[in-house]
């Protein structure tokens, strides 16, 4: 007989893969038919199809950052890397393309398909002639409080 102990799952990880989820059941709504990986490594966490058009889909979920008594949100594209305790942070690469990077902060989401040649993506930057994007562009859904 074997024995089960309860397996702990990362809150990040948990939130990643609600977000996953969130972005498939948007896709759902738009009349897309939504396929997933049955591995979980790669950069694409999903594909859509609409009008006989794949499309490859990387999810990620945006966060506030505090820096020069400012709050941003924000989302770092790219990997993380290493172990639990060295944590190291790398640009996507050529081959990690995808078609589109769909972004969510809590019930807010973006959809963007030109990615910006940038580490890091801005959503709420008072001053936006800082950024070659207007994230505004992006929003598909919009939560008001």
């Amino acid at each position: 007989m074997a024995r089960h102990s309860l397996i702990y799952m990362n809150p990040r990880h948990q939130k990643g893969a609600i977000n996953e989820l969130k972005a498939q059941e948007w896709f759902l709504s738009q009349g897309y038919y939504v396929f997933t990986p049955l591995v979980q490594q790669g950069v694409v966490d999903f594909v859509v199809q609409k009008d006989l058009k794949l499309e490859t889909v990387q999810v990620k979920t945006a966060h506030y950052v505090h820096s020069s008594g400012h709050d941003y949100l924000t989302c770092r594209l790219g990997r993380s890397t290493g172990t639990r305790l060295k944590q190291s942070h790398t640009a996507y690469r050529a081959e990690d393309k995808f078609d589109i990077l769909f972004v969510i902060y809590e019930e807010n989401y973006w959809l963007v398909r030109d990615l910006p040649d940038r580490k890091t993506l801005y959503f709420n930057l008072s001053n936006s002639s800082r950024t070659p994007y207007n994230p505004n562009d992006w929003i598909v859904q919009q939560h008001q409080h």
